[in-house]
């Protein structure tokens, strides 16, 4: 296909009178309008095709003329599409059909289409919804490989009317849908080449007019590395920074703290020549700042972790969230930072298995997360697979319990080498009817505090659901002494010898906290 047969004008025709006008485009000339500015644009732009969206009464009243002035100017005939005038809904339809037609590109064309968009003559919000169809295609990605809006300036106390390039409008509306899906979903693709396609047109304008020559690309290739790492959940690459070569990793550098000195070192410049990027630069630095650490094997690197879990659920990506959960859980059963630093020198495999072996019998939150795991990796390929709702559920349970939780420090993590079994009860019953039953125990509390457990240990006793909830989220056992108590019996003390008439036995429960209840009505 020839340059001009790739080339589309699109214009709107009105009902009102039109005068002639020497119209000037900057870059590509004057020519005169006879008197319709479409053919000032066909002169100077020759496309191939050209199409007028025109009411009834617009056509009645100027379609003559149209043709008329573009057959002078020696360019293609008009093909009109008809188009209701807009105060009604369906006639906003009826426009957006005609400009989807005219202006997307079809899903199997493959070739490179030149569509100028000419809204001189747009009526009412005719222009404005040009502008929404426009935010529309280049979200579902049909926009047209080079799109130009154009205004035609008539100015009749002049010699000479302007041809106004819109271009930077169409701008916005690239940065809007590039920038809502970087912060939504961590893809940052859009935004990249967006960035990239600028500062090669601000450097082609800087060797031109010698202004100042653009610095800002350190920020857009830090954001190609942090996206780059969040993307294939490259942990240890985004939070302390990670080299193959082990001469080169102590001066490692995370990609979350690289693109926040890349937001410091560029802040001037990008709100000065980059202003729809300079409104996210605060958002973005809030979101990344937690994820920055020195070390993964400290408390520093435990909190970055956790925010980065968080980070993933926001953007739900679930598997992301609980993959690291499951490392970062892992990290807290390492012996030392060769179970847990993957870009020290000292990094083992050995010892990073044996830090897995630990954390996959330390209690229910092991288990949880290797069951949600095995459900993900598989694909839901097992017997009764969780359904997508309860596994987001599940998964959102999980980074919350791990996110708010108040972990050992990772200072001083070496785990025990065995777990205790805690028993808990205040009544002397109670007491008594455990010794009887001659229970391996370490320690026996009146009250257990949810923070004094680890991983692993095992708590006796009967709990409130929100304390048992608390312990199994520290990813201890807890077991519950059940009983068939009568109801004459409640309320009073018992001893072992009444205790052991009801029933009593020792069972393992998992209890999961799944959040506040909403009450749809109020009590009456």
């Amino acid at each position: 296909m020839s340059a001009r047969g790739s080339r589309k004008l699109i214009t709107f025709l009105g009902t009102g009178d039109y005068q002639p006008a020497l119209y000037e485009w900057p870059g590509l000339g004057q020519a005169e309008s006879t008197p319709f500015v479409c053919a000032a644009l066909a002169h100077l732009w020759q496309p191939g095709h050209i199409h007028v969206l025109a009411t009834s009464e617009a056509r009645a009243r100027n379609e003559h003329l149209l043709r008329q002035a573009l057959s002078d100017a020696g360019v293609p005939a008009p093909e009109f599409c008809d188009i209701r005038t807009g105060r009604r809904e369906s006639g906003l339809w009826d426009q957006f059909n005609a400009l989807i037609g005219l202006v997307g590109k079809k899903g199997d064309n493959t070739d490179e289409t030149e569509v100028l968009l000419d809204i001189t003559h747009g009526f009412r919000a005719q222009p404005f919804f040009a502008g929404a169809v426009i935010g529309l295609l280049q979200a579902i990605g049909r926009q047209p490989d080079r799109l130009q809006v154009v205004y035609a300036e008539y100015r009749g106390d002049q010699g000479v009317s302007r041809i106004w390039s819109l271009n930077l409008f169409v701008e916005l509306t690239e940065w809007a849908q590039a920038l809502r899906l970087f912060l939504q979903t961590g893809m940052a693709g859009p935004v990249l080449a967006l960035s990239r396609r600028i500062r090669q047109r601000q450097a082609t304008q800087a060797r031109l007019d010698g202004s100042e020559f653009p610095t800002w690309h350190r920020l857009v290739e830090a954001m190609a590395d942090f996206a780059t790492d969040l993307s294939t959940v490259r942990i240890a690459g985004l939070v302390t920074g990670y080299q193959q070569n082990p001469r080169k990793k102590a001066g490692a550098v995370g990609s979350a703290r690289r693109l926040l000195q890349a937001i410091t070192a560029t802040r001037t410049e990008i709100i000065h020549r980059l202003p729809p990027m300079a409104l996210v630069l605060d958002e973005l630095q809030a979101v990344i700042e937690p994820l920055t650490a020195d070390r993964l094997y400290s408390d520093e690197g435990h909190a970055a972790l956790q925010a980065l879990a968080r980070h993933y659920l926001q953007l739900e990506r679930y598997p992301e969230a609980a993959v690291t959960v499951r490392e970062a859980m892992v990290n807290l059963h390492a012996a030392d930072r060769n179970g847990a630093e993957v870009n020290h020198p000292g990094f083992s495999e050995r010892a990073r298995r044996q830090a897995e072996q630990k954390f996959s019998v330390s209690g229910n939150a092991a288990r949880t997360i290797a069951d949600l795991r095995n459900d993900i990796e598989h694909g839901g390929f097992r017997r009764q697979p969780l359904d997508a709702r309860a596994l987001t559920d599940r998964i959102t349970q999980m980074v919350h319990d791990f996110a708010g939780a108040d972990w050992p420090s990772t200072e001083q993590m070496t785990p025990r080498q065995t777990s205790q079994t805690l028993l808990v009860s205040r009544h002397p019953g109670a007491r008594d009817w455990f010794r009887q039953q001659k229970l391996a125990f370490d320690r026996q509390v009146e009250h257990l505090d949810p923070a004094e457990v680890n991983p692993g240990d095992i708590a006796i006793g009967t709990f409130p659901l929100h304390i048992a909830a608390a312990l199994c989220a520290r990813g201890a056992r807890v077991v519950f002494l059940s009983i068939d108590l009568p109801p004459e019996w409640r309320g009073r003390e018992l001893d072992a010898h009444q205790l052991a008439q009801c029933n009593p036995c020792l069972e393992e429960f998992r209890v999961q906290k799944l959040g506040e209840f909403q009450s749809r009505t109020a009590c009456p």
